[in-house]
């Protein structure tokens, strides 16, 4: 039995759901309805990351910064 980490992501907007480390056995069976799952290289951060489908396959991408600003008058 091979232990792997594995990300289990929303196939729409590429939104992961988790990352866990699970028996290779299992990856299947811990996948939540309506998700999708790949293994990648590294241990990617759903805060941070995200998930697009391309050519070869999932890959975990940078989530962009918000072009968000602020003044003064705004933090009252």
């Amino acid at each position: 039995m091979s232990v792997v980490t594995v990300v289990y992501y929303a196939p729409g907007t590429g939104q992961i759901s988790s990352v866990m480390t699970v028996q290779e056995e299992m990856i299947e069976a811990n996948c939540p309805d309506g998700l999708s799952w790949f293994i990648p290289t590294g241990w990617p951060r759903p805060d941070e990351n995200y998930i697009i489908v391309g050519i070869d396959g999932p890959e975990v991408f940078t989530r962009p910064d918000m072009p968000i600003t602020h003044s003064a008058l705004t933090m009252t």
